[in-house]
């Protein structure tokens, strides 16, 4: 007997949208915490956090550190230097912890760090 066997995986409609309602909340509410830092920190590219790519602008400009760094978090390996390093800047001038910065590479922990770093109370008032 050769029968063939057809391994189709049927998703529910339902399901889905209610996983694609999930994403674009969390979506959201990341977009307002990563504008709610560059408020904070008197930035000025605030519309800049609704875009997926730019969203790093803001973020880096908050960090303090220069626009060029942009280029540094596209390019592999160079990335997973540049990313903590600029989550550990942006810790530090919303006043958290410097440390709380290296969380960003921690799986799931990293879902909740820009709204901790958005919480924050107390800004480290530097020169941007």
């Amino acid at each position: 007997m050769n029968a063939q066997y057809s391994h189709t995986v049927a998703v529910d409609p339902g399901i889905a949208l209610i996983i694609l309602f999930v994403f674009l909340v969390y979506y959201v509410y990341m977009c307002f915490c990563i504008k709610k830092i560059a408020k904070n920190t008197h930035n000025t590219m605030l519309w800049m956090s609704w875009f997926p790519i730019l969203q790093m602008l803001p973020m880096i400009k908050s960090a303090g550190k220069p626009l060029w760094w942009f280029f540094l978090l596209l390019v592999p390996y160079v990335n997973l230097v540049a990313m903590p390093w600029m989550f550990m800047c942006l810790a530090e001038k919303v006043g958290r912890p410097k440390w709380t910065g290296l969380l960003i590479l921690v799986p799931l922990v990293n879902l909740i760090v820009l709204p901790y770093f958005a919480k924050s109370r107390r800004l480290n008032h530097q020169v941007i």
